[in-house]
């Protein structure tokens, strides 16, 4: 399977939303690391959770790739 394909539709499909979110990804041992970044990001802003939990869901869930870990990226990571 290509991953890094699917990661690849999961952040075009996020930007659609949110052009200037910065996004990564990472294979560590056995799961995946997709991080992002959003200047101004804030935590209650339930239309952001809802487009990347339907990113998820479209993207790595329907390629059968369950092993992610997703979060914001630290000020080193940037």
């Amino acid at each position: 399977m290509d991953v890094k394909g699917v990661f690849e539709k999961f952040k075009k499909q996020i930007k659609i939303s949110y052009p200037d979110i910065l996004v990564g990804f990472e294979e560590i041992e056995e799961y995946y690391r997709v991080y992002y970044y959003l200047k101004g990001f804030n935590i209650k802003d339930m239309n952001f959770h809802k487009i990347m939990g339907t990113a998820i869901l479209e993207t790595f869930y329907e390629n059968g790739i369950f092993n992610l870990e997703i979060g914001r990226a630290s000020c080193r990571e940037r």
